[in-house]
Formats: C-alpha cells, structure tokens, sequence
C-alpha cells in the first residue's frame, strides 16, 4: 500500500497517518494547523476507501500476481496536503512547519506502479487528495475522531 490515511490506518503506529487525522480534527475544531514536513513528506497519499476497494476487488478476482499495489497514482507534497485541508474545511489555516521537528519517517518520491492492479483486478482509485481529505474530514464532522 502507499501511505494511507482515513479511519484505521493509525493502528499500527502510522506517523503520517496518525499527522493527518490528527489535523483535520485539528482543523475541524478550528485551531491552526501546522504539518511536521519529516512526517508529512513528498509521497503516494491513498485514502483509506481507496485501500478497501482494492482488497476487495483482490478478493474477487483471481490473482495472477504475488503482488499487487495499491495507492492514488499521484503524488502529494507535503503543501498538497496543507492546501487539500484548507479547501476541506471552511476558515481552516494550515500550514507547513519550516523545518522538521521529526523525520523524514517515510519519503517516497515516486509513485507506485498500480499497473497490476488496473488490468488484472480492475482497481482505479477514486480519491485524489483534495476529494479524500474533504471526504474524511466529512467523516470526522459526523462520527467524530477515531483513536486507539
């Protein structure tokens, strides 16, 4: 998978993940938002609907493959991320620390071939950033935040 944010991913100790849902929370409850440019890096952001879809979709279909990738087919810098929460949420300020306080954790600067996935299992993401950002901050203004 490439990096991926929504509800669930944190679980296993994702710090970009964990950076995201944390500011678009942050953000929907109107506080400045500042993104770590060592956690939140150049990379594949996948939204969490996207990662379902494909699972499933390798499920159904018979695999010709030991392995399959799945992500956005684009990459997201970190001010990408800083815009897409802006744009999600009305008033929202976020921004870019100037330098990291962390990291880099994770700095992925080319996309992962997702060609397997489009011909074998017919996987087409549906989430660019702007779209998953607003879409999960629409989950987290109805259901809340999610942590464990």
């Amino acid at each position: 998978f490439a990096q991926i944010y929504g509800h669930g991913h944190y679980l296993g100790g994702d710090y970009a993940g964990i950076a995201m849902h944390d500011a678009i929370s942050a953000a929907l409850a109107g506080k400045a938002v500042n993104l770590d440019p060592g956690i939140i890096t150049i990379n594949d952001y996948v939204y969490a609907k996207d990662v379902a879809a494909g699972v499933v979709l390798a499920c159904e279909r018979p695999l010709k493959h030991p392995i399959y990738n799945i992500g956005s087919g684009r990459l997201g810098s970190p001010g990408d991320v800083a815009s897409a929460i802006a744009d999600a949420i009305p008033g929202a300020r976020a921004g870019m620390l100037p330098k990291p306080l962390a990291g880099p954790y994770w700095r992925h600067e080319q996309m992962l071939d997702l060609t397997r996935a489009l011909e074998d299992l017919g996987y087409e993401p549906q989430f660019a950033l702007a779209k998953g950002v607003a879409d999960f901050a629409n989950e987290l203004r109805t259901n809340g935040p999610v942590r464990s």
